[in-house]
């Protein structure tokens, strides 16, 4: 796998899925990171589409940029990114979605500051991609009501 980022839906559930079968077979750890542009809809309006999605893809590269080699960077759609981190635990997410948020704050996109909320969780034992991804939303949904910014696992 590689830090690259991939292209959009279908790709990052077809990483998504290789990546858990992968997980199950040899029982190693697995961990998705979903983030979301906090208030991407204002963050739109002001620079209209082609800006907004130029603004997403510099986001992704960023992600990728602090990822490990091994890490798989996704676009999955609208202003969703994420991150599968094959033989990672929570931890390593958490380090991740921190090196981007630091680097978000050191050096802003052209366009103007942006903040991004995470969603964190690691598959368990024979663990579907649907249901892992499930997860990972719930824990996003949970970050985005704790405030912006932040980053919730699931237990």
């Amino acid at each position: 796998m590689t830090s690259d980022v991939t292209g959009r839906r279908a790709a990052f559930l077809a990483t998504l899925t290789t990546a858990t079968a992968r997980a199950t077979e040899d029982g190693s750890a697995l961990t998705l990171l979903l983030l979301d542009v906090d208030d991407f809809g204002a963050v739109g309006a002001r620079l209209g589409p082609a800006r907004a999605n130029t603004l997403l893809d510099g986001l992704a590269r960023r992600l990728a940029a602090a990822a490990r080699a091994e890490d798989v960077v996704c676009r999955t759609g609208g202003d969703g990114l994420a991150a599968v981190l094959p033989g990672a635990g929570r931890a390593e997410a958490e380090s991740l979605f921190a090196r981007l948020q630091a680097g978000l704050r050191s050096d802003p996109p052209e366009d103007g500051p942006v903040g991004v909320s995470a969603g964190i969780a690691t598959a368990r034992a024979d663990e579907r991609p649907a249901e892992l991804l499930a997860r990972a939303s719930e824990a996003l949904r949970t970050a985005k009501e704790a405030g912006k910014g932040t980053a919730k696992a699931t237990p």
